[in-house]
């Protein structure tokens, strides 16, 4: 199967690229090819500590590392993040920004991020159709469209459902289990998927319940380029149609 990823993304509004939270992958956009096909994409929870870090393993994890459950997925991050902490200390200190006192409580808390993983696959080189699977835990959500038609909203398909304390990835394993959605499908060549961080899926769904057509609105900015789609985000959120909070679109088309 062959498929064309496109991202953009932008942080609250008075914040720098740094301060971005959220992550994705893959981080190059373009053409991809072969029977099995990742993508991903998290949100780091802005109130703890590295959570832009930890969203970033994540997706890495999810898409490079080998075909796996998703308990597996999110288990060899954790052991990748503790194996880094080990020399976080030291890192800050060769930086000359050493670990403050009231940073070491939220290092003790753990990073925390939603997480959502798609998975697109064929039985063979040249198919027109196809399967999709997909994992999330918390708010982060996709989208499938075909001709013009919202197929599948997941894991969340009403606007009111959206709240401030959605579950979250823990970078410290506490006993309890993830809270894991899975859903599957069907894909057919021409399909596009759209994986959209909270703000930007309310929006979206919002516009879905008002009878408009978000996602062609939504494709057109994200055509545009970066700029365009900064402008589009901005008068979104001047409108108070969308939260002020970091923004990621990465879409993906089936060719």
């Amino acid at each position: 199967m062959r498929a064309r990823v496109s991202s953009l993304w932008l942080p609250r509004t008075g914040c720098g690229p740094a301060e971005y939270q959220d992550a994705f992958c893959p981080r190059v956009d373009g053409e991809r090819s072969g029977p099995r096909l990742r993508f991903a994409l998290a949100d780091g929870a802005t109130e703890s500590l590295l959570s832009g870090r930890w969203a970033d393993l994540l997706v890495r994890n999810y898409c490079r590392g080998p075909a796996r459950q998703v308990a597996g997925v999110l288990d060899g991050a954790r052991e990748i993040w503790n194996r880094q902490l080990l020399t976080y200390p030291q890192q800050r200190e060769d930086a000359g920004r050493p670990i403050q006192w009231f940073e070491e409580r939220g290092l003790a808390r753990g990073a925390h991020a939603t997480f959502l993983g798609v998975q697109l696959s064929s039985g063979r080189a040249g198919s027109r159709r196809g399967a999709w699977s997909a994992v999330a835990i918390g708010d982060t959500c996709l989208f499938h469209l075909r001709e013009g038609r919202l197929l599948a909203s997941f894991p969340i398909d009403e606007a009111g459902l959206f709240s401030s304390s959605p579950p979250l990835v823990s970078s410290r394993r506490n006993g309890a289990p993830d809270r894991t959605e899975a859903a599957r499908g069907d894909w057919l060549k021409g399909d596009t998927f759209v994986m959209a961080t909270d703000a930007l899926a309310r929006w979206f769904l919002q516009g879905a319940v008002a009878g408009r057509s978000p996602w062609s609105e939504l494709a057109s900015a994200v055509a545009a380029g970066p700029a365009p789609f900064a402008e589009w985000v901005h008068e979104r959120r001047s409108l108070r149609e969308m939260a002020d909070d970091d923004v990621t679109a990465v879409t993906v088309d089936v060719l």
